[in-house]
């Protein structure tokens, strides 16, 4: 199996069933549509692909390790990190001076 068919069927993954692989390089992704987007979020940690492209944009982001989610902004799909869920007595503590 070559780079490409690699690609293929890690984007015909749902996004759920993704792990993380500290080998795969992000230059296997070169030769996608999506990829100047993908360089994007690695630089500064947010990206805004097309709308159809924003799927197999997070998909990849989580293969290299990045939890992500799809944010709409002025009607503009973008990918930012993803904050993790914390418990509502967490997140009640966060409001109290200690």
């Amino acid at each position: 199996m070559d780079i490409q068919d690699e690609c293929c069927a890690l984007l015909a993954k749902p996004i759920e069933e993704i792990r993380e692989d500290i080998f795969f390089r992000p230059d296997n992704f070169r030769e996608e549509p999506w990829y100047d987007d993908f360089q994007m979020f690695l630089a500064i940690g947010v990206c805004q692909p097309l709308e159809e492209y924003a799927l197999q944009v997070r998909k990849a982001l989580k293969v290299m390790g990045f939890d992500t989610c799809t944010a709409i902004w002025d009607g503009k799909t973008f990918i930012v990190p993803d904050e993790p869920q914390q418990s509502p007595a967490e997140a009640g503590s966060e409001n109290r001076a200690e």
